[in-house]
């Protein structure tokens, strides 16, 4: 079950406390009601605030290195040594045919 937010709990209460007031004396019991979830409200604020992991100093990124779509390390051309893609049938430097 979800946990209500402690804003909810502030603006019900504000506006029970508040119609309560309007109405009268006959509606005391929801204007303790509504102070009292205001009450709630600003309690759960302060205890999310408290337990609001702090942000680290600086964060590290560890580089990856990427290899390009159909270019892999080792496949060079036999004749030139150049490197080549994976799904060429010619070398683009000397033309050399490699399937």
């Amino acid at each position: 079950m979800a946990s209500i937010p402690a804003i909810v709990w502030l603006s019900l209460g504000a506006i029970v406390a508040f119609i309560s007031w309007r109405v009268g004396a006959a509606f005391t019991f929801f204007l303790y009601l509504g102070l009292a979830f205001m009450v709630w409200g600003a309690i759960k604020f302060v205890l999310v605030m408290l337990k609001k992991p702090s942000v680290p100093a600086h964060k590290h990124h560890h580089e990856q290195h990427k290899v390009q779509n159909g270019h892999h390390p080792g496949h060079y051309c036999p004749r030139c040594r150049h490197s080549v893609h994976t799904h060429d049938f010619f070398c683009l430097r000397c033309g050399q045919r490699l399937r």
